[in-house]
This record gives structure tokens, sequence and C-alpha cells, in this order.
């Protein structure tokens, strides 16, 4: 048996991160861990990487093999159902779709949710870290603009000599990344 602890509620009744290489959840009051519901064909893992301060929502990812991820939004007062989440990113920097995202951080009113496009191939980087806005259904690179034009991308650092950017983490509030 393997657990992760990534992330706690306020109050320590409820512990987000894996059981048994799956997305999992410890609850204080049975003293239990339970997993939570997998995407369909990423079976192989995952983990939940955030939780809401009040233990409503948590984001993390699914795993299909060593390197695919599928980002994960869990409405835990649901029952700990997926909620599927539309406009997200699908390209990385590179153009390129590597199966690769996942959820890290979420604000306390689960709206703003900090995610990545293809965080293990950097050669060339094709990296990026966004917020992703659940009330509008948009992102917003961090780091970065970005226009398409007839589905390519082309990326402007904000700053200079900027290539890409290799973690992020997002401020208990919400407010910071």
């Amino acid at each position: 048996t393997a657990y992760a602890a990534m992330d706690v509620t306020n109050d320590g009744s409820m512990v987000v991160g894996s059981y048994n290489n799956s997305p999992g959840v410890w609850l204080k009051s049975s003293g239990t861990w339970v997993n939570l519901p997998k995407v369909a064909g990423y079976s192989s893992g995952g983990c939940i990487h955030a939780v809401t301060p009040d233990g409503k929502y948590a984001v993390g990812e699914c795993n299909f093999g060593q390197f695919s991820a599928y980002p994960c939004f869990w409405n835990l007062e649901d029952d700990g159902v997926l909620v599927e989440l539309d406009g997200l990113p699908l390209l990385d920097m590179q153009n390129e779709d590597n199966d690769q995202q996942r959820f890290c951080g979420i604000s306390p009113d689960g709206n703003y949710i900090l995610g990545s496009v293809s965080h293990s191939y950097i050669g060339p980087p094709g990296i990026f870290w966004y917020i992703y806005n659940r009330s509008t259904k948009k992102y917003q690179p961090i780091g970065f603009d970005v226009t398409y034009k007839n589905g390519v991308g082309t990326w402007t650092a904000r700053a200079e000599h900027l290539l890409f950017i290799d973690r992020a983490v997002m401020s208990a509030d919400g407010e910071w990344v």
C-alpha cells in the first residue's frame, strides 16, 4: 500500500493525494483513504494535487502509462464526481499534443485552476503553465502571450530571455502564482 499526501483542508478533516497510485482522499472522520473516480482510459494511476480549503473541490491528474496525463476536477460535494471542463489548451508551445496535462492548484472558491501542458517534454521547451477560469471557460498562459493562426500558436514571452516556466505554484488564497 502506498500513500502520498499533497494538500489538506483548512480544518484538517481531509487530506488529498494518492492511495495505491490512484487519486485518493483521506477522511479524518473515518480514518480511511478513499479512491476517487478516474477518467476512462486513464487507468494506470493518478494523484490529487490540491483541494479547496473547505473541501468542496479538488484537482489533479489521471495517468495512462508512464507519461500520459489528463487534468481532473473533482466535485467532492457530489461524492467526488469528475467534472469535465471545456476550453482547456491541447497544444504545447511547440504546437504539439503530447497527451500530458495536469492541474496543480485551485483557488479557494474553485473558480481558478493552475494547470500545465507537456510538463516532461522540454527539448525543445514545449511546457507551459496557465490559469483556467471555470466561469469563462478560458485559460491564460503564465509569462507568455499566444496568438493562433490556422491552429498554430505563436508564443511571445512577457519578459526578456524567458524561454519557458518549469514549475508554478498557487498561493493558498488563490491570488498569486
